[in-house]
């Protein structure tokens, strides 16, 4: 018998299944009346359980998730929930517990919930109304309201609490919630309650005293009535719909819950209250014969006829000849005649007979885009846009935004790249409405075999066969690597070919050969890295004029190299005169050269060049910020005064790096190419580091034992060392007194001019021991010396000098 009864069981979950599927869901948004719940994962259950009058807030609106709740209050939600509120007004009088009163606010919800087990106090006699609720006490009264029983849980009395612990998360009671045993807050409190709304209820016991549990019962049941419907219309898709109602086959019908998703399904709701409001839905049945779904075929044509004044139209797929119907077309509320002519291939469409009379009365199309052509979109749609590629308006003429449906439901969010169809939707009001159908489909790879039957070229691409829609494949395209745009029904509409990506590469001549055969084309060039490297010219290349002669030392060049790393183009730089950078902006990525803008892009190539050394250095466009004055070597802006390259004079630009260093020696040394300084310095964390001027620049005046602020220009060469007393930014406090270090916050405390201050220590601050020029530690700081503080551009502390 037993195993007859979990045969029908099983027979009867999956029918269940086949017939139904099942979402149990309220209005799923993180957002909320009570401003302490808006934006939280609270907001759902708070929400729905204030939706069913569960529970409320305080008077001043907030709903205090992370408040305690007291035993009683509990109770109250118990009853409440079970839909015995009324119940509760007839029940205070009696008396249950020594500590409940008849006149006590909460008497008949612990009255009923004493009446029907659910609570059954200390066992002294008292229920401790005021107590707080523990996270464990909400699972046994919750799992008690389910109908269950102490006995169905319990294994052994030393371990009913991790016993209903466990029965709560096998009932899905604990989902979203960590429960420990402390004191259950509000918040936590709703979630378990909301999480127990979907739990199946105990009906009946079989023989043996083991729970029947029902298929289709929840504990919402005791609150809600289920009802079903077909969606036929929402607020997003038909603008006569007021907000807070949905369209059924039913009539209008009050709700919370965002439908779109099941337009032209039938879906089991719970409602409450008069007049109804779909409060959580229950199911969406699948399997309703009045409504037909399908997708259309290559015949997905829809065909009109008229009768008189009767207009009718016929689907070829499957053979539907329906009138002149209410029709949902992309989210857009329209009929039939309008959109029609749209339907094509891969069309979805659902036709809904909600009258259940055999005539099907409504419809939605989605995915249609028949005499549309499509648009490969150049540009993405920054957010605040009007149009597509500034020629299709992303609004109509009233303002109002089209809709957009596909791969994205928002303008903003369409990309260079995605094809998008314009499909007039044509509704009888004004102005004219479009639906923007976005498609996000391509394939990259070799073709690897294109074939013409006569009327149409396919190409194969990484094994699968696609219908070719543009001349940019030929049937000579066999081999071509690229990507592949394709259209909603998989057809290629546009191609762009990889092309092997060439290197510009730039250098100074130092050597070079005559170029006067093949046997004397080498050419040594000192590059941006600061190595010399030798290369041989391809001769074609020479002979051809790709490769510039006579190549002159030492000219700037920019080239490029073969596979076999020989120079196969060569060019010497564009040089100018008397051209100065008057601004450059680095926000907008502008270069302002004799009062003419110019424009840098990802391909843009910055250098400063050295006359004396002979060597180009690469320059970060962000470290030219508020440059101006430098004199412009050579330069090239071959389109739109955007520049390819702009090669700046070295020696005046500087890198926005500037150490505050404690210089601890200078020395002059002497080179074949010059003079230059070598400062020796104690810099970030006490490391010490050597920092030099250019050759040539000797005039850097520094002296051992003292803090400075150096400049940098972009090869790392020091052009300018300000005493940190004067350096703008820099702060400096001498003789200060009773210094400690507070090790806790990372800070230190000292007396100046007999007042205590503070000061946070920056990250790599280090102490340098004056007296024998020595790197120290914050522990030996004396308290009762004087120190220098020296204060970084930030305000914190970055050197200690003990004199």
């Amino acid at each position: 018998m037993r195993s007859f009864k979990k045969a029908l069981a099983f027979v009867l979950t999956v029918a269940l299944v086949l017939s139904s599927m099942m979402v149990f869901a309220f209005a799923d948004t993180n957002t909320s009346t009570y401003p302490d719940v808006n934006g939280t994962d609270y907001a759902t259950a708070v929400n729905a359980l204030t939706s069913l009058g569960v529970v409320s807030g305080y008077p001043d609106g907030t709903f205090g998730v992370n408040d305690n709740l007291n035993r009683a209050q509990v109770a109250k939600m118990i009853v409440l929930t079970l839909g015995l509120g009324n119940a509760a007004d007839n029940a205070k009088s009696i008396s249950k517990f020594s500590d409940v009163k008849p006149g006590d606010w909460f008497a008949g919800y612990v009255n009923v919930a004493a009446s029907l087990g659910i609570v059954k106090g200390y066992g002294n006699g008292k229920f401790g109304p005021n107590d707080n609720v523990t996270y464990p006490q909400v699972l046994i009264m919750l799992i008690r309201a389910l109908g269950y029983k102490d006995s169905d849980v319990i294994t052994s009395p030393d371990n009913y609490i991790l016993d209903y612990i466990v029965k709560a998360g096998q009932l899905g009671i604990t989902d979203g919630v960590t429960v420990n045993t402390g004191v259950a807050t509000r918040g936590d409190t709703a979630k378990l309650f909301y999480n127990a709304l979907s739990a199946n209820i105990v009906t009946g016991r079989n023989t043996d005293g083991s729970p029947i549990v029902s298929e289709t019962k929840t504990l919402l049941t005791k609150l809600a009535s289920v009802a079903t419907y077909t969606v036929l219309s929402t607020p997003s898709v038909d603008s006569s719909v007021s907000a807070g109602y949905v369209v059924t086959d039913k009539g209008s019908i009050l709700t919370d819950i965002n439908l779109d998703a099941y337009l032209g399904k039938t879906i089991e709701v719970y409602t409450t209250g008069t007049p109804s409001k779909i409060i959580a839905l229950k199911s969406i049945d699948t399997y309703d014969t009045s409504v037909k779904t399908f997708t259309t075929s290559d015949n997905g044509k829809v065909t009109q006829s008229v009768n008189g004044n009767v207009y009718s139209y016929k689907f070829e797929d499957p053979g539907i000849t329906v009138s002149d119907i209410p029709t949902v077309f992309d989210g857009v509320k329209t009929t039939l005649s309008k959109v029609y002519n749209n339907i094509d291939k891969n069309s979805n469409v659902t036709l809904i007979d909600y009258n259940n009379d055999g005539t099907y009365e409504y419809a939605i199309v989605k995915d249609a885009t028949a005499g549309v052509t499509p648009i490969v979109v150049q540009n993405n749609v920054p957010s605040g846009a009007s149009y597509i590629d500034n020629i299709y308006s992303i609004n109509d003429s009233n303002g109002n935004a089209y809709k957009v449906q596909g791969a994205v439901t928002s303008a903003y969010d369409i990309k260079a790249g995605d094809v998008v169809y314009k499909v007039p939707v044509g509704p009888s009001a004004s102005p004219s409405t479009y639906v923007y159908y976005v498609v996000r489909n391509k394939v990259s790879g070799t073709i690897s075999q294109v074939s013409f039957d006569g009327s149409t070229l396919t190409a194969t691409i990484n094994g699968t066969s696609y219908t070719v829609k543009t001349s940019e494949i030929t049937t000579s395209s066999v081999g071509a690597q690229g990507t592949a745009t394709l259209n909603k029904n998989g057809e290629i509409i546009s191609w762009s070919g990889t092309s092997s990506t060439t290197t510009t590469n730039y250098g100074i001549v130092t050597a070079v050969q005559s170029f006067s055969d093949q046997w004397n084309t080498k050419v040594q060039l000192n590059k941006p890295d600061g190595t010399t490297a030798v290369y041989d010219a391809v001769y074609d290349d020479i002979t051809s004029g790709a490769v510039v002669k006579p190549v002159t030392v030492p000219s700037v060049v920019y080239y490029t190299l073969d596979s076999t790393g020989k120079i196969d183009s060569m060019n010497m730089v564009n040089v100018v005169q008397n051209y100065t950078v008057n601004s450059v902006d680095t926000s907008n990525n502008v270069v302002t050269i004799n009062n003419t803008p110019y424009y840098v892009n990802s391909s843009t190539q910055i250098f400063t060049y050295d006359s004396v050394n002979k060597t180009i250095t690469p320059v970060k466009f962000t470290d030219l910020a508020n440059l101006s004055g430098a004199t412009v070597y050579a330069m090239d802006a071959p389109n739109y005064n955007i520049l390819s390259y702009l090669i700046l004079n070295s020696s005046q630009i500087t890198t926005s790096n500037q150490p505050l260093v404690y210089v601890t020696g200078v020395n002059t040394v002497y080179t074949s190419a010059g003079q230059y300084k070598s400062i020796s310095v104690f810099d970030k964390n006490g490391v010490s580091k050597t920092y030099n001027t250019a050759v040539g620049n000797t005039s850097i005046n520094v002296s051992a034992g003292n803090v400075y602020v150096l400049t940098l220009d972009v090869k790392g060469n020091v052009t300018n060392a300000t005493p940190a007393a004067s350096a703008s930014g820099y702060t400096v406090k001498t003789g200060v007194t009773n210094v400690t270090v507070d090790y806790t916050n990372n800070g230190i405390k000292y007396t100046e001019n007999n007042t205590p201050k503070s000061a946070l220590l920056d990250p790599s601050v280090f102490v340098v021991d004056k007296s024998d020029t020595a790197v120290s530690a914050l522990g030996n700081i004396d308290s009762s010396s004087s120190i220098d503080l020296y204060f970084n551009s930030v305000g914190k502390v970055a050197i200690i000098v003990i004199p």
